[in-house]
């Protein structure tokens, strides 16, 4: 699996790629995302890592399994779960082959 960060995300149906996005987990906030589920399954983690500060960031990671041909925008959005608005919005253009 490729570990990625792009604009733009091209690859065949079955295989998988992981997206890492900086967080801030430990300060309340959390990656969420859109997506069309019939073109794409998404499973989120974290990474682990070996020295934490509090209040510090924590990466989280998306993998990516493309199910089926065709084209769609992946986007995702860093907010509290209280608050309506993002701080930090990312859109990924997806194209399945």
């Amino acid at each position: 699996m490729a570990l990625i960060n792009p604009q733009n995300i091209q690859f065949k149906v079955g295989e998988k790629k992981i997206i890492r996005l900086e967080g801030k987990s430990t300060s309340g906030y959390d990656w969420s995302s859109h997506y069309d589920k019939e073109l794409l399954h998404l499973s989120k983690g974290f990474k682990s890592v070996k020295e934490t500060i509090p209040g510090g960031s924590v990466s989280e990671e998306f993998t990516l399994t493309a199910l089926k041909p065709g084209n769609t925008v992946l986007k995702f959005f860093l907010k509290r779960e209280w608050e309506e608005k993002a701080e930090r919005e990312m859109s990924v253009a997806v194209e399945i082959t």
